[in-house]
């Protein structure tokens, strides 16, 4: 007796599952400037925006020019992920691509594809003073 109430359960958490994919298979958040000042103004408290780069790969830096730290924000499906970048991260760069190793195994890695070399350095520069 108990199988098919099993089977049942699983079908319908199935079908449900499914509905969902399907329902939010085309939805993609964007980032943009304004998107991310919200985004940081909402979860930093006292954040003022200051520099900032977008790239082409749905990944920004962004520096709070309250205190000089430096945010990336990571487009996630309907989400927008942001770190505080910090002693604690391993960064790489590798031409205009900036990799950060982060020890979170939730968001272990990021990659921050620019279009430039020289935008890439900038940014890796500007880091690695603001995280020490």
């Amino acid at each position: 007796m108990d199988v098919p109430y099993l089977l049942a359960s699983l079908l319908g958490v199935g079908l449900l599952v499914g509905l969902n994919v399907f329902l939010m298979r085309g939805r993609r958040a964007s980032l943009d400037a304004t998107i991310l000042s919200q985004c940081l103004g909402a979860e930093v408290p006292g954040f003022r925006p200051g520099a900032s780069e977008i790239a082409g790969n749905g990944a920004a830096l962004c520096e709070n020019a309250a205190d000089g730290s430096i945010y990336l924000a990571v487009t996630r499906g309907d989400a927008v992920v942001t770190r505080k970048l910090s002693r604690g991260i391993r960064l790489q760069r590798n031409g205009a691509t900036l990799t950060f190793v982060f020890s979170d195994f939730t968001f272990p890695r990021a990659l921050v594809a620019f279009g430039d070399e020289r935008v890439a350095a900038e940014w890796g520069a500007r880091i690695a003073r603001a995280i020490g």
